[in-house]
Order: C-alpha cells, then structure tokens, then sequence
C-alpha cells in the first residue's frame, strides 16, 4: 500500500537554532495575536494545560511561538526539538501541515490553532 502522505523531512538543526531562540520575536505595532497550542501523544505530558494559550505580536510566525516555547514550557520545547531535528513531529496550522505551508516562517493569525502531532505506531 502506497503512503498518503510524503515522508517527514527533517528541520536542519542549524536551521531550527537560527530561527528559534529568545529575542527572535516579531513586532509589530504592539498588536497581539492569541494562539492555541495543542500537544498530543507523549508530548502533551510535558505542557502545562490543554489546550495552551500563547499570546504573541501580531505577524509572529511558527518559529516565534517555538521561542516563547523554549522560554516557557522549557520540557515541551526539548521534545519538539529533538522530535522536529528528526522529522518525527507533524505540526499542523488551523489543520494544515506546516510542511507544506512556509515551514518555520509560516505566519500565525489570531485564534490560529497549532497542534504537535508525534508519530504512532500500533499493531
């Protein structure tokens, strides 16, 4: 049976470093946009509630709310890093792989809903 979908493509590490870090926040005009953060299958132990609130400038993009991740759910952060570095992490945007959206400079609108979606395996 063929795939659905195409296989993951890892994040360069070095990518995913330069984009994402403390003080790489976009501003603009003081507006703010407030995003929700869904983190499901092993990763939703390592978030605080579900669903997460975070509120970001207006015009953040993905690689934005990854740094206020790193700041504030420091645990959820260290997965999705290693799980994105490795292609093993879906993240969906309002339902819409951000693979096949701009990546790591996919802008998020307000009420945007962003979901980490690790990998399943069953028998």
């Amino acid at each position: 049976m063929g795939r659905l979908y195409p296989a993951p493509v890892p994040v360069p590490i070095q990518e995913l470093s330069s984009s994402v870090g403390p003080g790489n926040l976009v501003c603009s005009m003081n507006q703010k946009i407030d995003v929700i953060v869904k983190a499901f299958g092993g990763l939703r132990a390592h978030i605080d509630q579900f669903p997460l609130r975070v509120e970001l400038p207006a015009g953040a993009r993905l690689a934005d709310l990854l740094s206020r991740l790193a700041e504030e759910q420091p645990a959820l952060y260290s997965e999705l890093r290693d799980g994105l570095a490795r292609g093993y992490v879906n993240i969906l945007i309002d339902g819409r792989n951000a693979r096949f959206l701009a990546g790591l400079d996919t802008e998020l609108k307000d009420g945007a809903s962003v979901a980490f979606i690790p990998p399943v395996g069953g028998g």
